[in-house]
């Protein structure tokens, strides 16, 4: 929600600001494809019944990055890659 204030405001005020650096922004106007909706009610029911690790687990497989990305996101969760 933060970023979607922020850039309402830059578009809003251009003058108050110098730039302004979104990463992984929501802004208003915009509608999630169902898809995606229902990918994040599943890592939520995940996390909230099974914990953390089994949400990010179950990330790492919906996004089947290639296989050294796979390595590494492992790597960052402390996780052994399957």
């Amino acid at each position: 929600m933060g970023c979607v204030i922020a850039v309402d405001f830059v578009l809003a005020y251009p003058e108050m600001s110098n730039s302004l650096i979104a990463v992984g922004p929501w802004v208003n106007g915009y509608t999630a494809p169902s898809a995606d909706l229902e990918a994040w009610r599943k890592i939520y029911s995940i996390a909230k019944e099974s914990g953390q690790r089994a949400a990010a687990e179950f990330c790492i497989n919906l996004h089947t990055p290639p296989s050294d990305c796979r390595e590494a996101a492992c790597m960052t969760m402390h996780m052994t890659c399957p």
